[in-house]
């Protein structure tokens, strides 16, 4: 368990030293960025395999999510390419949990099931931390390949609008 404080400890030091040269996180503390992430991951369901981040900015849901057990992946899906190579960078450095992430750098309308599929090898949910509200969330989702076969729904992560967990119901 040690290794697993370890990295999360390395992974917020260094969220807090890109964001000094590269504002992946804008002006919150880090402090505000480890209660955000707590929180959020108390609406994540312990017995799900496999989340996408949808938005995935610093990686904060989705890296500290996988550090609680080594069963679970994550694919973070980002489209701001400097918050993709801070991912990139930071994955580099952890190789504990290298084969738990996934790291895609573009919106989540351009990811395609087989890639997910392939990574995961099991079903997975779709989270978006910070997104701009459900309508905007729905119509993303209407774009994407995965409103074919499956229906999601909605819900707050936290009290802030605009973060939401969607929930496969039915494939």
């Amino acid at each position: 368990m040690l290794h697993v404080k370890q990295t999360k400890d390395s992974y917020f030091a260094a969220v807090e030293e890109w964001n000094r040269t590269h504002r992946i996180i804008g002006k919150r503390s880090i402090g505000e960025l480890v209660a955000q992430s707590e929180q959020a991951l108390r609406f994540v369901p312990k017995d799900v395999p496999a989340v996408v981040d949808v938005g995935a900015g610093a990686g904060i849901l989705g890296i500290p999510w996988v550090l609680g057990a080594r069963t679970r992946k994550a694919a973070l899906v980002e489209p701001d390419p400097k918050k993709s190579a801070f991912l990139r960078s930071f994955v580099s450095t952890a190789p504990e949990i290298r084969s738990q992430l996934l790291i895609l750098n573009g919106r989540i309308e351009d990811v395609t099931r087989e890639t997910l599929v392939e990574f995961f090898q099991t079903d997975f949910i779709l989270a978006a931390r910070a997104f701009s509200g459900t309508e905007g969330l729905a119509v993303t989702m209407q774009r994407s390949e995965f409103s074919r076969d499956a229906t999601y729904i909605f819900k707050p992560l936290t009290l802030r609008p605009g973060e939401y967990v969607l929930e496969k119901l039915t494939v």
